[in-house]
């Protein structure tokens, strides 16, 4: 059984933006072994459609499956476990980041419409302000018109 190394099949896999699943790293495994589906179809005498199918993933995959698939492509089937431990790890942090995107989301959103409360609030005020500004302006202009026209007399 010749060394397969998890690493070069998962970069494999990434670099060529697939769903990083036991069926992919199966499939990545029989090509680095240059067999065909044929082939190994033939090897566990099933159809080539049938084998197919367990390459894209539309097929159940059991563990008397993989180990027989194991045993054609000459792999260790705890490998298999390893990746799908791994592609667990990932669905778990992807799922965590995601839900962490969430709440930073909402913690905008939230803090979004608090500066939003606060301004609508400063700019009342600040209206409000000017509006007795020009109130105490116009009163302050009557007294002036006032004194003058007392002042003419």
């Amino acid at each position: 059984m010749d060394d397969i190394n998890i690493s070069e099949i998962t970069n494999a896999i990434f670099d060529n933006n697939e769903e990083s699943t036991v069926h992919n790293f199966i499939r990545h495994i029989r090509i680095r072994r240059r067999l065909s589906q044929k082939q190994v179809a033939g090897k566990l005498k099933m159809s080539q459609n049938g084998y197919s199918k367990i390459e894209r993933g539309e097929s159940l995959l059991t563990i008397e499956k993989v180990l027989e698939i194991s045993k054609v492509l000459n792999f260790d089937p705890t490998f298999v476990m390893e990746i799908a431990h791994s592609v667990d790890k990932i669905d778990t942090a992807s799922k965590q980041a995601s839900e962490a995107e969430d709440r930073l989301e909402d913690l905008l959103k939230y803090q979004f419409s608090q500066a939003q409360s606060i301004y609508l609030r400063e700019i009342s005020y600040l209206k409000k302000t000017v509006q007795a500004q020009e109130e105490t302006i116009q009163l302050l202009k009557e007294k002036i018109a006032m004194l003058e026209s007392k002042n003419k007399s």
